[in-house]
C-alpha cells in the first residue's frame, strides 16, 4: 500500500480528529465519565440466598434484574460466610434505591431483609493517577527535546502534537463510547501514547535514510521522503496491531469486566496510535516540511534577484 498526497489529506484528518474530540467533550460535559469502583468507589450489594444450590442461576437473575433497574454491575460472584451463601455485587453506583432492592428481592423470591448494601472506597489512590498523568506529560516533553536534537524542530513539533493527539483522542473515544473507566483503560491510554511515540520514531528513522536520496535527487522533496517512510513502516505497524488484536479478542472471553475493558482499550490503542502517527502526525509533518521548503525557496529567489 503506497501512501501519497499526505499534505492534501491533512484537512480530512483534522476534520475527523476535531469531530471525535468535540463529541467526547460534549458527552463529558453532559454525562460525565463512567468511573469504575476501583477508581471512584461505589456500593457493594450482598444477598443472602441461604443455600449454594442454584447459586449460579440466582446470580444470573440478580444481575439481570439490577441491570434492568439501571445499576452498572462491575463485579458479581457468590461466596460462603458462616455456612450461608451470598451473592455479592459491586457497582460504581453511589446509591441503590429501595425500589431496586425490592425488585431484586421479588425476582429471587427472598425478603428485602436478606439484601444489604454498603459503600465501598476506591482501591486506586488519586495520587497514583496524578503521578501517571504527570509521567505521561514528562515523557511527551522528553520526546520533544530528543526529537528536536535528532530530527529538527519541525519534526519534534509534529511528533509532540501527534503524541498529544493520540492521548486526547483515546480519552475522547473512551468517553463517548461510554466504556467503564477502569485502571485497564488508563493503561490502554498509556499504551496508545507509547505506541504513537514508537511508531513516530520508526517513521522518522526511515525518513532520515530517504533524506539522503532526496538530497542527491533534486526532483524529489522531503514530503516524498516522508510518504516513502510511511509506506515502508506501515506494514510492520499493521502486523504488530494484528498480534495485539488476536491477544485482545482472546482475552475478552475471560468474562471479567475489568479484563474486557482492558482488552477493548488495547484494540482502540492500536488503531488510534497508527492513525495518530502514520496519518495525522505524518500529514502534519509533510505540511510543515512543505511550507519550510517553500519559504526557503522564496528566500533564495529574493537573494538571487
Amino acid at each position: 500500500m503506497k501512501i501519497q498526497n499526505l499534505t492534501q489529506k491533512l484537512k480530512y484528518f483534522l476534520t475527523i480528529s476535531i469531530t471525535l474530540i468535540l463529541i467526547g467533550v460534549i458527552v463529558l460535559l453532559s454525562a460525565g465519565i463512567r468511573p469504575s469502583v476501583e477508581l471512584m468507589g461505589g456500593t457493594q450489594i450482598e444477598i443472602n440466598i441461604t443455600s449454594q444450590e442454584n447459586a449460579d442461576k440466582s446470580l444470573e437473575t440478580a444481575v439481570s434484574e439490577l441491570k434492568q433497574q439501571g445499576i452498572v454491575v462491575e463485579h458479581a460472584f457468590t461466596e460462603n460466610k458462616q455456612l450461608e451463601s451470598y451473592i455479592v455485587v459491586r457497582t460504581p453506583n453511589k446509591t441503590v434505591s429501595q425500589n431496586t432492592i425490592q425488585s431484586v428481592a421479588n425476582a429471587l423470591g427472598v425478603e428485602t431483609s436478606s439484601i444489604s448494601t454498603a459503600s465501598i472506597s476506591a482501591t486506586v489512590s488519586t495520587k497514583y493517577i496524578v503521578m501517571a498523568v504527570v509521567g505521561l506529560m514528562l515523557t511527551a516533553v522528553a520526546v520533544f527535546i530528543i526529537a528536536w536534537i535528532r530530527y529538527g524542530i519541525l519534526s519534534s513539533v509534529s511528533m509532540l502534537l501527534s503524541t498529544l493527539h493520540a492521548t486526547l483522542l483515546m480519552f475522547s473515544v473512551v468517553i463517548f463510547t461510554r466504556m467503564l473507566f477502569t485502571t485497564g483503560v488508563l493503561v490502554g491510554i498509556a499504551v496508545a501514547t507509547i505506541l504513537t511515540i514508537v511508531y513516530n520514531i520508526c517513521i522518522f528513522e526511515k525518513h532520515r535514510e530517504h533524506v539522503d536520496v532526496v538530497t542527491l535527487d533534486k526532483t524529489k522533496t522531503k514530503v516524498h521522503s516522508i510518504e516513502q517512510a510511511v509506506t515502508f513502516t506501515l506494514p510492520t505497524m499493521l502486523i504488530l496491531s494484528a498480534v495485539i488484536w488476536i491477544f485482545s479478542i482472546v482475552g475478552m472471553f475471560s468474562g471479567a469486566i475489568g479484563v474486557i475493558m482492558f482488552m477493548l482499550s488495547l484494540l482502540l490503542a492500536t488503531v488510534i496510535s497508527i492513525y495518530s502517527s502514520a496519518f495525522f502526525g505524518m500529514s502534519l509533518e509533510a505540511k510543515l516540511q512543505q511550507n519550510a521548503q517553500q519559504i526557503e525557496k522564496q528566500k533564495r529567489s529574493k537573494n538571487n534577484s
